[in-house]
């Protein structure tokens, strides 16, 4: 029985050690699946960082692009604005000149009083002529507001 025991214990013992050689044979080989893991996250995460800052870049010229526009349609109206008041008030200037010249038109097309703003014309407006002769003295306030 003592025999039996010693090839039994000599058995158990060669069985762990299989075992332990085995279970570290394994542990090698998930290492490097681990580590490919490790890099495959890390890479997927610098990828996503990547990502972001891309996107932050193209908001940003996103909205440079968005705010020139405005600016740009912002002096254009202004520009068209001033237009229309130098307008304004050179069609002023002439119904000035006709009154004080006692009404005798000497030059062609001096009878105008006013702007049309739905037509986009110099046109007489004789009904209108102190609203018109107020936004000339408004037109000549911005003008000096602006110089």
């Amino acid at each position: 029985m003592e025999f039996f025991l010693r090839w039994l214990m000599v058995v158990i013992i060669i069985a762990i050690m299989t075992l332990t050689y085995f279970a570290i044979a394994r542990g090698d080989e998930e290492s490097p699946q681990q580590s490919q893991i490790q890099n495959l996250r890390q890479s997927s995460l610098e990828m996503w960082k990547h990502l972001l800052e891309r996107k932050k870049e193209d908001f940003k010229k996103t909205v440079l692009v968005v705010n020139t526009e405005l600016e740009k349609k912002l002096r254009r109206q202004e520009k068209k604005e001033l237009n229309n008041l130098l307008r304004l008030k050179e069609a002023l200037e002439l119904t000035k000149y006709f009154v004080d010249s006692g009404g005798t038109q000497e030059k062609e097309n001096l009878l105008v009083v006013g702007y049309d703003y739905h037509k986009g014309i110099l046109a007489p407006v004789w009904a209108d002529f102190s609203k018109e002769l107020s936004k000339l003295k408004s037109f000549e306030t911005l003008e000096k507001t602006r110089k």
